[in-house]
């Protein structure tokens, strides 16, 4: 979907992309067992899960001028646990 949106949409200036983060440090995942985490952590190449900044920082890179010619792209910010 990304991609076709990002094709479509392009002759217009309006970019789409996507994000797909892996665990994220959140309010949510405060409130899972510590058990659950580690076994997020081994199923993640890094070996952690991914600080909400982390996050926001791939966010805050796709609206900024900077990726203002990239359109359709999936920014992979799984710590290498990417499942497609």
């Amino acid at each position: 979907m990304t991609k076709t949106l990002g094709k479509e949409l392009a002759p217009s200036g309006v970019t789409v992309n996507t994000i797909t983060p892996g665990p994220t440090e959140t309010a949510m995942v405060n409130d899972v067992p510590a058990d659950a985490i580690e076994k997020m952590k081994r199923m993640v190449p890094m070996g952690r899960i991914a600080a909400a900044r982390e996050i926001a920082d791939v966010s805050c890179f796709m609206v900024s001028e900077s990726c203002g010619f990239t359109t359709g792209a999936v920014f992979d910010a799984s710590g290498g646990r990417a499942n497609y």
